[in-house]
């Protein structure tokens, strides 16, 4: 009998943390990465903007390089959708871009798999003297119990890294396109 009380009591205070966690952790969080590119300003924000130019510097595309991926509306435009279904690390979801000007794109991204859940997101390009600065974001809201897991993750380091790893190719991919397009020129 005193091993169910321990039990039941036990139970109730690990409920009670859980909740009173619930209460105290935070619901919203916000991440954002920035990279400068030595490239012109409107070849970066074209792979930004552009859904069919995610795949080229997508940190998610080469976890799952067989994706599919479906498009709908005109690219590059609001009301334009992107949507994937993958393997397990990259799930399913839709992107959707909501607003656009001023050298920013905004998204909502809705995961599908592996839970569901809605994200905000938004790319944006500045001019630099020599390049641009390009910047990637989201945030979420996470209601209980999530926002009581989320607790225990580190968002920071994981979808941070990504973030990173993403804007890395899309330096790398702005300036091979700025290059080429210079020795175009100069070719001819």
């Amino acid at each position: 009998m005193k091993t169910l009380k321990f039990l039941a009591v036990t139970l109730i205070a690990l409920v009670a943390i859980f909740v009173i966690l619930g209460i105290w952790a935070p619901k919203d969080y916000q991440l954002e990465r920035s990279i400068n590119i030595n490239a012109p300003e409107y070849i970066v924000y074209d792979h930004m903007v552009h859904f069919k130019k995610w795949g080229l510097w997508s940190p998610w595309k080469h976890f799952d390089p067989k994706m599919k991926e479906t498009y709908q509306g005109a690219d590059g435009e609001i009301g334009a959708t992107y949507h994937w279904v993958g393997n397990k690390e990259v799930g399913e979801g839709i992107v959707r871009n909501i607003a656009e000007g001023d050298n920013r794109m905004e998204y909502k991204m809705f995961f599908i798999k592996p839970f569901e859940s809605e994200a905000e997101g938004w790319v944006m390009t500045e001019p630099l003297l020599e390049g641009t600065k390009a910047t990637w974001g989201f945030k979420a809201h996470y209601s209980f119990p999530y926002n009581v897991m989320m607790m225990f993750m580190d968002m920071d380091k994981s979808v941070g890294r990504s973030f990173e790893e993403g804007l890395l190719l899309l330096k790398e991919v702005s300036e091979r396109e700025a290059k080429y397009r210079k020795d175009t020129v100069l070719m001819e």
